[in-house]
């Protein structure tokens, strides 16, 4: 059966390219207008699975009629007359989908003809027939092409055998589109929680203060005043780093935002080769750009900020015989970064301007809470800045996903600069960095900075994640076991204390990686144990209730076991599965050991600890799995797609991509408008979202957004050699350039998008 309609659909596709002819804008129907917006939602409602077996004789049946409708309704189109609907289908409906061929009897297909017949249609190449529309039943589509007003080929009656050379009356017939970006619609969002004014009572001893600004070589010095966390003990703070290096940037206030020229927002030229699917992202899919407080902000010793671990990253990465120095050229600190802390309304203005509706960004722990612990004072203006930021975003219709901790804890939990440094000394068992977890009172002080920024804001936040990554900074045992209980903590008070409607969830560090070759045993078993290690730590107990796995029981040899009551405040409290899916790893077992031996060994002398797997990016043929521009960064879509499928079956939770994106390597230079014309990136991130689209609707998997890592280029944890940004940052006068991956991410997902009603 299946050879028999493949030949059929082949059949229809060779005379349906001898039927196709040419569009000529000169007369149009008067109903084409009502035909396409009726023809773009049959077409939202025709993708479904392959499934040839069940198209059976209805598939043979439809193709035979298919070929006679088309041959009967050839006719002449004027795009130009046909009005605002047939403008915005052709646009944003029939751009990248290719012509999509139904029958006259698609009704009674299967659900997978209909697919096929979609993908198969495609292929027809730029041919578009010029259809009668008042004679052709509705049922019977024909779906423009990228640039349906250019001439289109035309294919001899007797079919294509030979070319057919000839001289012409030559002109230059090549135009281009003009095609501006839609700015996100401004609209009243609900409420997620209390407001702060309903539930202020239930911090009675909470106290607000205000700090001045750092100044290196200050003539005057501090004074405390009445309180022990005055002035002088919070610039005794900055002062105990000895920045050598420090600076300021260009700004010192909150810049008002100009206008977005249009100019600025014209879409680059279309791809020559872009992704032909026919499905759509559901309405409520959430399409974001992603930033951290440490990587965008800068003013790090402005308006009482505290010291964070982020500051004194440089230092770290400086000193010699740190593994990770290599791959950080130019290591600069993080001072200055972008200025997103003076310049947020411009940037928040200018992504909305491209249609971006969520903006996830992270509250500096270090800004609200200088001193870190529970009963210090409040940052007055850390507070007012943040709801500055929440309800300027809003006002511009982008909702606001907030990240609690985001690579900057307070250096308080080591006891100052020198302290932090000397940490370096204590062994890490499993994360990057030393960020504090294991502190005894960290899971206390978390808990309670997160109560007090939750409170403030949670009306207008529809999701929440409290931890970015915890894999990075967990060291130990005990540090898995104080951002679990935290997280769980402040879960419940969310939900039971604060009402919360919205989602909470923690960003897990990476995807879940794919066995290299799935039909060997031992590959199966190795991504089995690297996954339960990676994701299951935290996973396991916080959306299903169960213990560690025996992956992390064997490797982290310090845990700290979790009762029966443990595992039920931490089950089912993440309402969201999120990943941090840059690049999927090709997993395989390690060929001189078993993982339990290597387990069981966590001297430093063992390079395998703790994974105790291989992490490759080639297949078993020796090719790479995608392209790259850096030494981390590959481009994995089809492995994107297993990763998703297996989160949602694993934890049966919705997922989130919480990041993703594509790094640049500024080792070599190019000038601004090459830059902008980062195609690779595009491609990375169009491949991605025709995944996720492949994962919703193939797999079952329920993807509900994606958040595009960075809005910016930023200051990537020691340096500024990586770029992975949607505009491009001058730094020399913090001024940003839109690129075309922007472009084409936004487009790509909002032309695909349903319609609420739908």
């Amino acid at each position: 059966m299946f050879e028999h309609v493949f030949q059929s659909v082949e059949g229809f596709v060779s005379n349906a390219q001898r039927e196709l002819s040419s569009i000529n804008l000169e007369a149009a129907a008067a109903d084409a207008g009502r035909f396409f917006e009726h023809a773009a939602n049959e077409i939202h409602n025709a993708g479904s699975h392959v499934n040839l077996e069940q198209a059976g004789k209805d598939a043979e049946h439809s193709v035979g009629n298919a070929v006679a409708e088309v041959s009967k309704a050839q006719s002449q189109v004027n795009l130009e007359q046909v009005g605002g609907d047939v403008h915005r289908f052709v646009e944003n409906v029939g751009r990248d989908a290719g012509n999509v061929i139904l029958s006259d009897d698609w009704a009674h297909l299967s659900a997978g003809a209909q697919h096929f017949f979609i993908e198969r249609g495609a292929t027809i190449g730029d041919a578009v027939g010029a259809i009668k529309w008042e004679v052709v039943p509705v049922n019977v589509i024909g779906w423009m092409m990228q640039h349906p007003q250019q001439t289109i080929f035309q294919y001899p009656s007797g079919g294509i055998t030979t070319p057919n050379y000839h001289f012409g009356n030559f002109s230059y017939t090549q135009t281009e589109t003009v095609r501006t970006a839609t700015p996100a619609p401004t609209r009243q969002f609900p409420t997620y929680a209390l407001s702060y004014a309903s539930f202020s009572r239930s911090f009675p001893d909470l106290a607000y203060t205000t700090w001045g600004n750092w100044y290196p070589n200050a003539t005057v010095a501090p004074q405390n005043g009445t309180s022990p966390y005055g002035e002088a003990s919070w610039s005794a703070l900055w002062n105990d780093l000895l920045l050598a290096t420090f600076s300021r940037g260009i700004y010192s206030t909150t810049v008002s935002p100009t206008p977005v020229p249009t100019s600025s927002l014209v879409l680059p030229p279309p791809l020559y080769f872009g992704p032909q699917d026919c499905y759509s992202f559901p309405s409520s899919f959430m399409l974001g750009v992603a930033g951290a407080a440490a990587q965008v902000e800068g003013a790090v010793a402005d308006e009482g900020r505290a010291p964070t671990t982020a500051d004194v990253r440089d230092q770290l990465l400086s000193l010699q015989g740190t593994v990770i120095e290599p791959y950080f050229p130019n290591v600069t600190a993080d001072y200055t970064a972008v200025e997103h802390y003076w310049l947020y309304k411009q940037d928040i203005a200018r992504f909305a301007a491209m249609g971006i509706k969520y903006y996830s960004f992270s509250i500096s722990w270090a800004r609200i809470l200088p001193f870190a612990l529970p009963g210090t004072p409040v940052n007055l203006q850390a507070l007012q800045h943040y709801e500055n930021v929440i309800d300027f975003a809003i006002s511009k219709g982008v909702q606001p996903v907030i990240t609690l901790l985001h690579g900057d804890a307070p250096l308080v939990f080591f006891g100052g600069a020198n302290e932090y440094l000397e940490q370096l000394t204590v062994r890490n068992y499993f994360g990057y960095f030393n960020e504090g977890y294991q502190n005894s009172t960290f899971a206390e002080a978390f808990a309670n900075y997160g109560k007090i920024v939750m409170a403030h804001f949670a009306d207008r936040v529809p999701l929440w994640v409290t931890v970015n990554e915890p894999q990075n900074g967990c060291i130990s045992g005990p540090s898995f076991d104080h951002i679990i209980k935290a997280h769980a903590k402040l879960y419940h008070f969310y939900k039971e204390e604060l009402m919360g409607q919205g989602r909470v969830t923690m960003k897990m560090s990476g995807a879940p990686g794919v066995p290299q070759d799935p039909r060997n045993e031992l590959h199966l078993a190795a991504a089995a144990h690297f996954n339960d290690l990676t994701f299951g730590s935290f996973l396991n107990p916080l959306v299903l209730g169960q213990d560690y796995p025996e992956a992390f029981k064997m490797t982290i040899q310090d845990y700290i076991p979790l009762t029966e009551d443990d595992l039920n405040y931490l089950k089912d409290t993440m309402d969201i599965v999120s990943i941090d899916s840059y690049s999927i790893p090709a997993i395989s077992a390690l060929s001189d050991t078993t993982i339990p031996a290597c387990a069981a060994d966590n001297a430093t002398t063992n390079a395998h600890y703790p994974t105790c797997v291989t992490s490759t990016q080639t297949t078993t043929n020796g090719w790479l799995m995608g392209p790259h521009d850096a030494y981390f960064m590959w481009a994995t879509p089809t492995y994107l797609r297993t990763a998703l499928a297996y989160m949602y079956d694993a934890y049966r939770k919705p997922v989130a991509i919480t990041e993703f994106g594509f790094p640049r390597s500024t080792a070599y230079a190019l000038d601004v408008p090459s830059i902008q014309y980062d195609v690779l990136r595009s491609e990375y991130y169009l491949s991605y979202m025709s995944e996720v689209l492949k994962a919703i609707w193939e797999d079952g998997v329920e993807v509900v957004g994606a958040f595009a890592w960075s809005w910016v280029d930023n200051w990537e944890w020691g340096t500024y050699g990586y770029e992975f940004g949607l505009q491009y940052n001058e730094r020399s006068t913090q001024t940003r350039s839109f690129k075309r991956s922007f472009f084409d991410l936004v487009d790509f997902v909002e032309s695909r998008r349903m319609r609420e009603d739908e």
